[in-house]
């Protein structure tokens, strides 16, 4: 059983907790445009530092009213719990909050570092990533919502290329010789950014994949039990 079948039907009161899923990832995309504003230099990173916190901090709550919901819901089900329902939600809800925690670590990077340089090749890469991301985290929380399947695949395929971008740019910058000023502010930028690719694919897998395979999806590697789930 997947993620689109364990809400049909509203059982159990199980909606609520539907939409605190989309009410935080809401959030996620909140919390990581005010991080990209800071690294991008659109705004003043210290000053953004509470709304991001106060953002995050929104997804936190979120987390545990979940979690209370679903042991009311096992409390009133007893021995009809549905269990499957549990152990997907508490899969996913742990990938939005850490979507939140990352986006967090963006700003704390410009921060520290200062923003990138407006009119730069940095800035103009990492701008072009973030709108990316940006776009991912909205077409995610549309497809979590319609319970698409297919454009849940076409999303995961298009996340796990930018992942692969952005590894090959780390990986880029830790063997360049001379290394670049910006080096080890734009590897951890990279490295935050292709963090919550893999948390918004992880997401996704609850979409396509059965239970057991949640955060398990690999085109390369399919299973054949996969679509009789």
């Amino acid at each position: 059983m997947k993620w689109r079948d364990l809400f049909t039907g509203r059982r159990g009161g199980l909606e609520r907790i539907e939409q605190h899923l989309l009410e935080m990832l809401d959030a996620d995309r909140h919390t990581f445009e005010l991080a990209t504003s800071g690294l991008l230099g659109s705004a003043d990173p210290a000053a953004l530092r509470q709304q991001a916190s106060d953002s995050d901090h929104r997804v936190n709550l979120l987390v545990q009213q979940v979690r209370r919901e679903l042991v009311v819901h096992a409390s009133l089900r007893g021995a009809d719990i549905d269990i499957r329902t549990m152990f997907a939600t508490m899969s996913i809800v742990k990938d939005i909050e850490r979507i939140g925690d990352y986006a967090k670590q963006l700003l704390r990077v410009a921060h520290v570092r200062g923003p990138f340089t407006t009119g730069s090749a940095t800035h103009a890469e990492l701008t072009a990533y973030c709108e990316r991301i940006s776009g991912y985290l909205t077409a995610v929380r549309d497809a979590l919502c319609a319970y698409d399947s297919d454009g849940a695949r076409a999303l995961m395929a298009g996340i796990h290329g930018l992942t692969d971008e952005l590894g090959a740019a780390i990986a880029g910058l830790l063997v360049a010789d001379p290394a670049p000023a910006d080096g080890a502010a734009r590897a951890l930028a990279y490295h935050y950014l292709a963090r919550i690719c893999s948390h918004l694919s992880n997401i996704l897998t609850s979409l396509v994949m059965p239970l057991d395979k949640l955060d398990f999806y690999d085109e390369q590697h399919p299973d054949p039990s996969d679509d009789a789930a």
